[in-house]
């Protein structure tokens, strides 16, 4: 049971570990349960095609697997009728109960990220039930396929092995807890192991790879990053490489900086942003620290740093338990707690009122008086419209947001809207490609690239904005840096080769 419990960990619940027999007996209802399973899973932006289970499945009990398994061993010609009728029929429900688990692994997949984030005491058992009834209802409808709902997951309960569902949830948390008795260098890499294995579900659930949160910064901000420069590479043995940028670098990085990660569902932007403001303090005042108090001191830092530097916005409670737990791990601390806001109906209230909903999280952060100096992140894409079943998009509202939150945002999206394509506004999009404090960090036109097996028409782009900077205005992007280097040295050349006008 552990062995299996590590494979299911390891998979990212992706694999047969998890399940029981139960997936040997199933009856006509269960059959109709999964196809009916299928049909919700098929509407949603699966990474695996899955099939219908055969309506004239009938399910094996242990007596008749006995006999599948005894003939087996046997040549062909010395099998019993019994034990070849035994075999066949186990052939058959062994392809159906494949086709089962692949339905199922629409579900499956997004259970690790949730326990990593549920919010109880590290000596309690998770459940197959403790799972269904501690996850908030918003949290399950942010991380669960559209249209699954706790009741739905009910009917399946009992397809899972209870005793290796508990035991992969206890070893998700405590390689959490054990993250905390590392150096901070070294916590990353810990942590960011853990998510790796945790499975980008679909075009809906995107989950920031940690490789593109530092392509992301990296480009931008600069700092200390964890991959080569390519950004293919992690850099052995938890190092990384300092990346200077200039002004921006040591602006962002100061101790006295305030970010705010604008939809956190993971922890790993203001994970990278603080580790960068812990190092530069780290290394101007260990020299300082006598050995006696050194750990004690190393610590306080640290909590310093998320306490008056790390801000966050996340789109559900569990996806506040979820940041929580990557930047402090099972460490108690109220202060910077504070500084991990959940606002309900976030995409609604923008949509509605802009101004309003800026002056509700500045209010929740400590009142109109705190001020971000960049805001950082991936921000929601779409979301189902009333009307119908079209995905339109919301993270236009996101820009809006951070270009009045701060005077500074690297955000990645979509990229549509920068060839006025999509169904973002025109204005809005007008409004976008002549900004001159805008610009695009970063375009690539394959969104499996950054994110794996999602497929975002028109490609992912980096874009930074900074009020106290001017940029060239878009206005016509060219996505091939050869060609936009070229077409600007003949504008260039065009407009320097012109008479001026006295």
């Amino acid at each position: 049971k552990k062995a299996y419990a590590e494979r299911a960990v390891l998979s990212g619940f992706d694999d047969a570990s998890i399940y029981n027999d139960e997936l040997w007996e199933v009856t006509q209802e269960d059959i109709n349960l999964f196809n009916n399973l299928s049909g919700k899973l098929g509407k949603t932006q699966q990474t695996k095609a899955t099939k219908k289970i055969d309506v004239n499945t009938t399910g094996l009990n242990e007596q008749e697997r006995e006999k599948a398994k005894r003939g087996k061993k046997k040549p062909k010609k010395e099998r019993t009728p019994e034990e070849q009728a035994a075999i066949e029929v186990e052939q058959k429900l062994r392809k159906e109960r494949n086709n089962m688990i692949s339905i199922l692994r629409g579900i499956s997949i997004r259970i690790p990220l949730m326990i990593y984030g549920m919010n109880l005491d590290l000596d309690k058992d998770i459940t197959l039930e403790d799972f269904i009834k501690q996850v908030d209802d918003v949290s399950w409808e942010e991380f669960m396929p559209k249209g699954i709902s706790k009741f739905d997951f009910m009917k399946f309960k009992k397809f899972y092995d209870p005793e290796i569902f508990i035991e992969a949830g206890h070893r998700i948390r405590q390689a959490a807890v054990s993250a905390n008795n590392l150096s901070y260098q070294d916590r990353i890499e810990k942590i960011t192991s853990i998510f790796s294995g945790f499975k980008n579900p679909d075009k809906e659930t995107v989950l920031t790879p940690w490789r593109v949160v530092n392509l992301q910064l990296g480009k931008t901000i600069g700092g200390y990053n964890f991959f080569d420069e390519t950004y293919r590479e992690a850099l052995d043995d938890a190092s990384f490489r300092y990346i200077d940028n200039g002004e921006i670098t040591n602006k962002i990085f100061d101790k006295e900086t305030r970010i705010l990660e604008i939809n956190s569902k993971t922890g790993l932007y203001p994970l990278y942003m603080a580790f960068n403001i812990y190092q530069r303090r780290y290394l101007q005042e260990n020299i300082n620290w006598s050995k006696t108090d050194y750990i004690q001191k190393d610590k306080a830092l640290w909590q310093e740093v998320l306490e008056n530097n790390i801000f966050a916005l996340n789109k559900t409670p569990m996806a506040r338990t979820i940041t929580y737990r990557t930047l402090n791990g099972y460490e108690v601390n109220e202060n910077f707690e504070k500084n991990l806001v959940y606002i309900e109906d976030l995409p609604k209230k923008l949509k509605l009122n802009l101004q309003e909903t800026k002056n509700e999280i500045l209010k929740k952060f400590g009142g109109n008086k705190v001020k971000f100096d960049i805001v950082v992140g991936n921000p929601p894409y779409q979301e189902s419209s009333d009307s119908n079943n079209r995905q339109d998009p919301i993270y236009q509202h996101f820009y809006d947001l951070s270009e009045i939150i701060s005077d500074r945002y690297c955000l990645i999206s979509p990229a549509r809207f920068l060839f006025n394509a999509g169904l973002t506004s025109k204005v809005w999009n007008k409004k976008m490609l002549n900004d001159k404090h805008l610009k695009v960090e970063y375009y690539i036109q394959n969104s499996n690239e950054i994110f794996p097996n999602t497929d975002i028409k028109g490609g992912v782009a980096i874009l930074y904005r900074d009020d106290n900077k001017e940029f060239e205005p878009i206005k016509e992007f060219i996505p091939n840096e050869d060609l936009r280097n070229l077409a600007s040295y003949f504008k260039n050349s065009i407009e320097n080769s012109l008479p001026s006008i006295m």
